[in-house]
């Protein structure tokens, strides 16, 4: 038996290289991409292809190295720095190495995602498996294409601390939160903020998919009525109107602990104090005088009055804190900056950082009663 052909002889690379169209050169690219990935190139012969796809790295037209990066993609032997450098080529070189190439390290991935632009960042996150660390990355420098893309890729690690910064960010983006509603595996602490934040068929989906407790979705599903209760009284409504709402909402039995706080975080002092003269049956005046006047003692004995938790004393002064720094009474930019300033008191007061979701605290606060290490374990999980 005679010896084996080469399948790679220096008479080829140099035919191949001195093709004299990009068209030829391209073709040429694809072959020697090919041949790399066979099992039985000898050692020499590697070398010597890997040295060919160095030169037409180089190459100025993108065609050819369009068709060495399609040649290369599924190659799991391609060299490190190949891979890399077709990684930080122009778009249609780049893509299909960053979206199925196997050869990059999670540091490589985040590099690309934090310098190169979105057409990028969507094919690492459409990859078959993205680490939780690559995610994080592109959810906090990515647009809405690509934490769409993301949340909708089975094969993301889109882990409960990588969806919460989902939600921090994208809350207001439908399509985002409804992808993330959807996966298959959601930790139920992200189901749970996510039924205030999607649609009524996504809220279904999520209540009928991650199991959540009866008890548990009526809960999430009354805060997010009361949010919409409290969007009916118009910023800058005046006392008289401010009463009446109340009135109403007392009357009715919707004068909860939880929209008085969420009255409470969201500036609306006027109205707070209103709610508790209401629930204690004395004049606003003399709410206002207990809150502002009175010290912690009347601040105590006007929560103990009105039936709200323990604890509810001890925020109300917080707030009252964070209301000499911010004016939540001129527009809503000042009232988010109030919303902000509230729950940053409640993280520091805590020793647990900065809290940053107003809709998560408020869930958490609901079910826990007010009571300050509640307080404290909210503020951690919203940071």
């Amino acid at each position: 038996m005679g010896l084996a052909m080469p399948i790679l002889s220096e008479e080829d690379v140099d035919k191949l290289l001195k093709a004299p169209t990009p068209r030829g050169r391209a073709e040429a690219a694809a072959k020697i991409g090919a041949v790399h990935s066979r099992p039985d190139l000898t050692p020499n012969e590697r070398i010597l292809a890997e040295s060919i796809f160095r030169i037409m790295m180089r190459d100025t037209d993108q065609r050819v190295r369009a068709a060495l990066a399609d040649s290369l993609k599924d190659n799991q032997a391609v060299p490190h720095d190949v891979a890399i450098a077709l990684a930080r080529d122009v778009e249609q070189v780049a893509v299909p190495m960053l979206h199925y190439s196997l050869v990059f390290t999670d540091e490589d991935l985040v590099e690309i995602v934090r310098s190169r632009p979105a057409a990028f960042q969507v094919a690492v996150a459409g990859r078959e498996r993205v680490s939780e660390a690559v995610a994080g990355a592109l959810v906090e420098h990515g647009d809405e294409a690509v934490v769409t893309t993301l949340v909708r890729n089975p094969g993301a690690e889109v882990t409960e601390r990588v969806g919460a910064k989902i939600i921090d960010l994208f809350s207001g983006c439908e399509v985002v939160m409804d992808g993330l509603a959807e996966r298959p595996s959601l930790p139920l602490a992200l189901a749970e903020r996510l039924v205030t934040l999607v649609s009524e068929n996504i809220r279904l989906h999520l209540v009928e998919t991650h199991g959540m407790l009866d008890y548990v979705s009526e809960r999430v599903l009354r805060l997010g009525r009361e949010r919409a209760t409290l969007d009916l009284l118009p910023l800058g409504a005046g006392p008289g109107e401010v009463d009446t709402f109340i009135r109403q909402l007392h009357l009715k039995g919707r004068l909860t602990p939880s929209l008085l706080a969420r009255i409470l975080f969201t500036g609306r002092m006027v109205a707070f104090e209103a709610g508790l003269a209401q629930r204690c049956g004395i004049p606003r005046a003399n709410a206002h005088a207990l809150i502002h006047d009175s010290g912690p003692l009347g601040l105590r004995s006007v929560t103990r009055a009105s039936g709200l938790p323990e604890g509810m004393g001890e925020i109300l002064r917080v707030v009252l804190g964070a209301a000499r720094t911010v004016d939540p009474t001129r527009d809503e930019p000042s009232r988010a900056a109030f919303a902000k300033a509230v729950l940053a008191a409640i993280g520091e007061r805590m020793g647990k950082g900065t809290a940053s979701d107003l809709e998560g605290v408020l869930i958490k606060l609901d079910a826990a009663q007010f009571e300050l290490p509640a307080l404290a374990k909210a503020a951690l999980a919203t940071t």
